[in-house]
């Protein structure tokens, strides 16, 4: 039975062309083993593929606002830290003033 993934990576392959990481020799037609693994016949350089999903939504530019914002954790942390300048301001002013 063939991998799942070698089959992702070929239909990767005819979409795209792929270079050498060290001397960008085209890999075209060059053949991937078992572990998806390549190597390029100029220089002899080993590379492999990655196979990674992800979940796109329907509105891409929803998704893009959603990942440039900032997560729950981090807009507490901001609020948190800005509530400590504050407090620290407040104090300073009540040691000079009293």
């Amino acid at each position: 039975m063939r991998d799942a993934h070698l089959d992702i990576i070929e239909q990767a392959r005819e979409n795209k062309q792929y270079l050498c990481g060290r001397c960008r020799y085209v890999l075209d037609g060059v053949p991937i083993d078992q572990q998806r693994a390549i190597v390029c016949p100029e220089c002899g350089y080993a590379m492999s593929f990655v196979v990674s999903v992800r979940l796109v939504g329907d509105n891409p530019e929803h998704d893009q606002r959603v990942r440039q914002s900032l997560g729950r954790t981090e807009r507490i942390i901001i609020r948190l830290s800005v509530l400590f300048i504050v407090l620290v301001f407040i104090a300073v002013v009540y040691i000079v003033v009293f």
